[in-house]
């Protein structure tokens, strides 16, 4: 029996079989976790490394070509063009620390559930004593990644060592990610922090995981006050949860995060797991974006109104409802690009109008949410109006003047 898995081997017994990792790690000779570890850094330099699900479990294999009697692989890309979608689940494990075995267990049926493949990221325990080969026995069934690893050409899984402790781990790296790409790393908190490196692209982001281990950090007696003080805090800060990474095509990916409560459930998209147990969730709130009602893209309406259908939250809370195109003062302060094109061209210089239109679309949305409560949070942008009423403008504004009477004497009369 051999003790170590050559990768060379298992790459030229894909080419000729498939197999499951039960069936390789019986065929090899070896443990299980060596042959998973072995596929996935091939997978990771060959994008011909396909899996199937069948009823016996995963079956791997490698897509070839015959050419007069030789093997050769294919390039997936340069054969037909296409990217295929893949998912990925990525949360961290701390050394020394005991695994949350029942949210480990969800996240394997999510994996499972969702097709996505999960990847483990060590982090160094209490101190720099307890290192990244100290990983609890369990992990040894998971793929952990202890390098970098490319998901596609702007999201990548980066190795910063970030200690455990640190209160923000991502303070200090933000030039990285403005040098490099989207970079992922290990942490028992969760940030996702956008970096601007652009006038006209998208961000990049630094993001960090939270963990599947309980916490492990020094607060007892026997260690330094500054230690306890910092072992509190991380225990206090402790994330159970890890990121959601879909790539679409080399370019495009979406980002999400999972975060478990202390008992290890966790809800993604409505659907709550819970260890293997999968039950549909109910949504106590949805928050949208900042509403804008007369400047909002209609996708991102329709998107919204979709959401809510799809999720049938409790309650729905909207920020800046009230866009106050027709009242800003910022609008005056630049006559050309603001008073004219963007609000006279588009008829936004009416206040009773851009009443009317959030009267509208607050009824929209209620017809929507049907039993449901909506609660509209005071905003900037509502102090807009606040201010043009207070200031007495309305009286110099004669398309509005008669409508901002109307307001001011309600005002007075509620003040």
């Amino acid at each position: 029996m051999s003790n170590r898995l050559n990768k060379e081997e298992v790459f030229d017994y894909l080419i000729h079989h498939k197999g499951t990792i039960s069936e390789l790690s019986e065929h090899f000779g070896v443990p299980k976790s060596q042959v998973k570890e072995s596929i996935n850094s091939i997978a990771r330099k060959n994008s011909q490394v396909k899996k199937k699900k069948t009823k016996k479990g995963k079956i791997y294999f490698l897509e070839t070509k015959r050419d007069l009697g030789n093997i050769h692989v294919l390039d997936r890309n340069k054969r037909d063009n296409k990217f295929t979608p893949r998912k990925y689940l990525i949360t961290s494990a701390q050394a020394c620390a005991s695994p949350h075995s029942h949210f480990i267990e969800g996240l394997e049926h999510y994996c499972s559930n969702e097709d996505a493949e999960l990847i483990i990221l060590p982090m160094i325990g209490q101190s720099a004593r307890e290192d990244l080969d100290q990983l609890n026995p369990v992990f040894r069934n998971f793929d952990v990644e202890y390098g970098e690893r490319k998901l596609n050409s702007n999201i990548q899984i980066k190795q910063f060592n970030i200690r455990p402790y640190q209160i923000d781990p991502i303070t200090g790296l933000s030039r990285f990610a403005q040098r490099e790409t989207t970079l992922l790393f290990a942490s028992p908190k969760q940030r996702l922090k956008p970096i601007a490196h652009s006038n006209n692209k998208y961000p990049k982001f630094l993001i960090t995981t939270g963990a599947c281990t309980r916490p492990n950090y020094a607060t007892s007696m026997d260690v330094s006050a500054e230690r306890r003080r910092l072992g509190n805090i991380s225990t206090r800060d402790h994330i159970y949860g890890g990121i959601v990474i879909e790539i679409e095509s080399d370019e495009k990916f979406h980002m999400r995060n999972l975060r478990a409560n202390s008992r290890g459930k966790f809800v993604d998209f409505g659907t709550e797991y819970d260890g293997k147990e999968i039950a549909k969730s109910t949504l106590e709130a949805l928050v949208l974006g900042d509403y804008h009602i007369g400047r909002t893209e209609e996708e991102t309406r329709q998107a919204n109104f979709d959401m809510i259908k799809r999720y049938n939250p409790r309650i729905l809370v909207l920020h800046d409802t009230f866009n106050g195109h027709s009242v800003s003062k910022h609008i005056n302060k630049q006559f050309i690009e603001q008073k004219i094109l963007q609000q006279l061209d588009f008829g936004h210089h009416i206040l009773e109008e851009e009443f009317r239109d959030n009267r509208n679309e607050l009824i929209k949305l209620s017809s929507i949410m049907k039993d449901g409560e909506i609660y509209v949070i005071a905003a900037n942008h509502h102090e807009f109006l606040n201010c043009y009423l207070n200031e007495g403008r309305f009286m110099e504004d004669v398309i509005n003047a008669r409508f901002g009477l109307k307001l001011a004497s309600y005002m007075a009369e509620k003040d």
